[in-house]
This record gives structure tokens, sequence and C-alpha cells, in this order.
């Protein structure tokens, strides 16, 4: 397992040998020691996810069992299943595009997601549209779980306008200035 660059690398060189490590693990100890091992060079919560979800189809490992192998907490490991499980493919384009935090999509749209998919999808891509960061995506989640059905249309159709609104409704409105006396 992971050798294969090195071994063509070697042949090209016309190495007859290779040198070799064996370590006496099981396969799914292997894919987490792969993973661990390119801990300089971490992969995304969405590959992280795929990863998490392969080994929980082919070994039948738990949250814990997870969570216990990779030093990381069951909520994270659920976290990461969520965004690959929950979310749409189309969702998970655009975290993996760089046009929405993956944070933001784990933390807002895996919720909605399971309560409402069509509405989830229209609201990430207008999400994606506007490249919006983790806070403002928390602010239109917050706006649409109060809102009524055209404030959700509206969220799905230009959620900047909506954050403005937001922000200009709960802005402190400036005290006036006591007039100066005259002296």
């Amino acid at each position: 397992m992971d050798g294969y660059k090195r071994v063509r690398a070697l042949q090209r060189l016309s190495h007859e040998t290779v040198r070799a490590t064996v370590w006496a693990i099981d396969e799914a100890e292997a894919v987490v020691l792969e993973h661990v091992m390119r801990a300089a060079d971490p992969a995304g919560p969405l590959a992280q996810g795929w990863m998490l979800d392969a080994l929980r189809a082919r070994f039948g490992l738990s949250l814990d069992e997870l969570g216990r192998r990779l030093d990381k907490t069951p909520s994270w490991v659920s976290r990461r299943l969520a965004l690959v499980r929950e979310l749409p493919d189309a969702i998970q384009t655009h975290v993996r595009t760089g046009r929405m935090a993956p944070h933001a999509a784990m933390k807002y749209l895996v919720p909605l997601a399971r309560a409402n998919r069509a509405a989830c999808l229209t609201l990430a891509d207008a999400i994606a549209r506007a490249q919006l960061s983790t806070r403002q995506v928390g602010e239109l989640y917050a706006l649409w779980q109060e809102g009524t059905k055209d404030i959700r249309t509206l969220l799905g159709t230009d959620p900047l306008l909506m954050l403005r609104v937001r922000a200009h409704a709960t802005a402190r409105p400036e005290r006036l200035a006591a007039p100066r006396s005259a002296v």
C-alpha cells in the first residue's frame, strides 16, 4: 500500500530491488495510518468524509472507533460523515470548488438538508453565487428558520440584500449629539 509511485520511479532508474517495510496490520489500520502519515498535507473535510464513509461501509467501524483511531472526537467524525452523506452532490461541489466554506455547510446546511432538501439546494446555490462567509451563512440560516415563505424566496434569490436588511434592522440607531451651547 502507498508505494506505487516509488516503484515506478525506481523502475525508471533501472533499479531491480525495492526496499520495503512491512507492517503487520489489517487493511482498516493501514488506511487510517496512511491518513495520519499525510497529516502534513491534510485532506479537506470532504476527502476526510469520503475516507470515513468508506471505512464505515467496508469495515463497519463505529463513530467512536473511527474517532479513536484518528485521535478525533465522535462529533468530528459525525460532522464530516454528514457532509458527504446528507448533502447533495451539488452542494459538495460548491464546497470542493471553494465557493462555500466546509464549516458553513456542515453547521448550517446539513440540518436544512435533513429537513428540506429542495430548500437546502436553493439556499446553497444562492450562498455559492455570493461566496458568503460562514458567519453570513449562519445569519441566512437564522433568517430561514424564522422567515416566512416570502422571506425564504428572497433568501434564495438575493441573499446579499437579505443580509443588508438584517444588518440595518439590527443596527443601533445613532444617538444625536446634544447641541453645543454658545459660551
